[in-house]
């Protein structure tokens, strides 16, 4: 639930299928304005021990509260140790034709457990994921002050 100030969907869905290794292809809908958008990512460049994982994709502008339909991305992304995950990415969004640089730094605490800190381009949102077979819950303090959960489930 965020509070009624935000400009955030109080409900957003997504599908996602899995191609491939590489690919994964979905949509994702916006049920406070009553809208899909594709979602789609591929990593082009697999990680080595001397080169970041490299991503192209589509998606929703989430979890941006400033930011309204989809934007594209690529994405560089690399272990920073056995436990710790860096990603740094550019941002194009189509409907403002406005740029942004879309950064994360996660941190597996346990098996099943981690913490992130996502900078969207605009704001900080700390993360607390835990992972279940079928199921991963992230609990999400959106500029580190307005709660919301997200909850994925998969085969």
């Amino acid at each position: 639930m965020f509070p009624q100030d935000t400009n955030r969907a109080p409900l957003e869905y997504s599908l996602l299928h899995v191609v491939n290794e590489r690919f994964e292809v979905g949509i994702e809908y916006d049920y406070k304005e009553d809208q899909f958008h594709p979602a789609a990512v591929y990593r082009i460049v697999e990680a080595t021990e001397s080169t970041p994982a490299v991503m192209i994709g589509t998606s929703s502008a989430w979890p941006s509260g400033e930011v309204d339909g989809n934007a594209l991305s690529i994405t560089l992304s690399d272990m920073l140790g056995d436990d710790m995950n860096f990603s740094l990415g550019a941002a194009y969004i189509l409907e403002t034709e406005d740029w942004r640089s879309p950064a994360s730094l996660s941190y597996r605490i346990r098996e099943g457990l981690s913490t992130s800190l996502m900078y969207d381009g605009d704001g900080l949102h700390p993360i607390m994921t835990i992972d279940r077979v079928g199921a991963s819950i992230q609990l999400i303090l959106f500029n580190g002050e307005d709660p919301g959960i997200a909850v994925s489930l998969f085969q």
